[in-house]
């Protein structure tokens, strides 16, 4: 079943993200996810950009509520090193920076001020990483 939202076709599964931390490279797309649920990870983090220190990871999972680049879901799972969010930072939505449809090398907090305008849209598409 597809679901069509912000002329993006989306799968109505889950679609797993990796992480890598962005190294000066720009994202090429990003999105809102409206958090489902967020929880320390069980295990290692593991990232292709990592080189020697393995820190702990967090795993979100939660809805695309918009989007610039085909994430190709309508929900996303993403396991991020703690260092980059904690879980006390983190509000009811995500702004994450992609740098290709499966990879993201950017995740911050949606201020409470911005869901609580209703202006969540306009917010999203001025930001970068």
């Amino acid at each position: 079943m597809l679901i069509q939202g912000n002329a993006m076709v989306f799968s109505t599964t889950t679609k797993k993200l990796g992480w890598e931390w962005s190294d000066g490279r720009k994202i090429t797309g990003k999105a809102i996810v409206k958090i489902e649920e967020i929880k320390k990870s069980n295990g290692l983090f593991y990232s292709p950009s990592l080189v020697d220190h393995i820190p702990d990871g967090i795993t979100l999972k939660g809805e695309v509520l918009f989007s610039t680049i085909e994430v190709g879901a309508q929900k996303v799972k993403l396991k991020f090193p703690e260092p980059e969010l904690n879980e006390q930072e983190l509000s009811t939505y995500v702004f994450l920076g992609f740098l290709d449809t499966d990879t993201c090398i950017c995740i911050k907090t949606v201020p409470d001020e911005v869901t609580k305008s209703g202006d969540l849209e306009s917010w999203y598409k001025n930001q970068d990483c």
